[in-house]
């Protein structure tokens, strides 16, 4: 099993026999929020970013324990999902010219990232259905009195 604890940067690993041990761990307070495991045992691991800073969030892909790439560029990952050879993040906030907006799911690639869903109030969760639907969480952080939380169903081939 693998453990992100943002508190201390770090990925770590557990296993019945070893217990709890350290995979990796970021100086820079980055900010793992998430990790997904690929078929072949690479991992991915999704970061908010230090400070929230536009641009700061990231995925870093690992293999063998060897940063293999990172997809940079990203706003506030709070959480990530591998589906085949598809990666999707979720951005808690989108930064535009008047400072943190709704946030969004991308998919993402080498070559960046692709508008999945936009316009989500503090999207957090994501989860693929056993429709091939993605769902996502969303009203994670309480911006006025009487929000509510909830799930949205993004339509399979979005």
């Amino acid at each position: 099993m693998y453990i992100t604890d943002a508190g201390a940067n770090a990925l770590l690993s557990w296993t019945a026999d070893a217990g709890l041990a350290v995979v990796a761990a970021w100086p820079e307070n980055s900010v793992p929020t998430s990790v997904e495991v690929a078929e072949n045992g690479d991992l991915y691991v999704g970061f908010l970013g230090a400070g929230l800073a536009p641009g700061a969030g990231k995925i870093e892909h690992w293999s063998g324990g060897a940063l293999v790439e990172t997809f940079g560029g990203l706003n506030a990952v709070s959480d990530i999902l591998l589906d085949g050879d598809t990666l999707y993040a979720v951005q808690l906030v989108v930064f535009g010219e008047q400072g943190p907006g709704p946030g969004s799911v991308v998919s993402v690639t080498a070559d960046g990232a692709t508008p999945v869903a936009e316009g989500l109030l503090a999207p957090f969760g994501i989860a693929k259905g056993p429709d091939g639907s993605l769902y996502v969480s969303f009203g994670t952080i309480a911006f006025a009195p009487g929000m509510t939380g909830g799930v949205v169903k993004i339509a399979a081939g979005m």
